[in-house]
């Protein structure tokens, strides 16, 4: 894929990469009056970089970029949302019970009381009685099984932080272009912002795709193409 921009900015975020995805249609103008105004309901700062990136980026793709008069549209926005949405968390414990072993260990204690002599023979007598006690020790060991004993409930939140752009015929209200750049967190716009200007900086308008990028403090690199 041609590169037709090179942005030389440091990306001042943290050097884990994330995954941003780019999306683009194009159909080419059957005419030869390219001339286009750039167009954003945004009032963030990042819509005037937005602004100045694309002024280029729209010239080396072929538009005369005008502020009034121009027979093409290009609109542009970004925006973080979120949505929370209610899930089932299973919870874990025992349920039931896969063996049961027990062990048991006695003693036995004798106790003689009496009188012992011997006989003129040599013999020895034992004149009394005995007692004796047991003493016993068990041990129960108990192989539970486990797994899911039922589910409560939480709360899930998505986030989803998008630039979307598009080129318009401003007589015939036809889409020549859309693409768009996302990502499935919260992401600042400024950080945000330097992500879309390396990966637009990285196509050509000239083209349909669907692409991954692997974005990090470094840049944006393609890691996936789906055409």
């Amino acid at each position: 894929m041609k590169n037709i921009l090179i942005l030389s900015s440091l990306l001042t975020v943290t050097a884990c990469a994330d995954t941003y995805v780019f999306n683009m249609k194009y159909l080419e103008p059957s005419d030869k009056d390219k001339t286009i105004c750039l167009v954003t309901m945004d009032k963030n700062i990042e819509a005037t970089v937005y602004k100045n990136f694309f002024t280029d980026w729209l010239t080396l793709n072929g538009y005369k970029v005008k502020e009034t008069k121009c027979k093409y549209i290009f609109g542009y926005t970004s925006s973080m949302k979120s949505h929370s949405f209610n899930v089932d968390i299973p919870e874990y414990g025992i349920t039931g019970i896969n063996s049961i072993n027990t062990t048991t260990n006695s003693k036995t204690n004798t106790y003689l009381q009496g009188q012992a002599y011997n006989n003129w023979r040599g013999n020895t007598y034992f004149d009394g009685y005995a007692t004796s006690n047991t003493q016993s020790n068990s041990t129960t060991n108990i192989d539970y099984n486990y797994g899911i004993t039922g589910f409560r409930q939480g709360v899930e939140t998505v986030f989803i932080t998008k630039f979307w752009s598009f080129v318009m015929n401003r007589q015939t209200n036809d889409i020549l272009y859309e693409s768009s750049v996302s990502i499935d967190k919260p992401v600042s716009g400024s950080d945000f912002a330097m992500r879309v200007m390396s990966i637009y900086g990285q196509n050509s308008m000239h083209t349909s795709n669907k692409v991954e990028y692997s974005c990090d403090n470094v840049g944006c690199k393609e890691s996936k193409s789906f055409f």
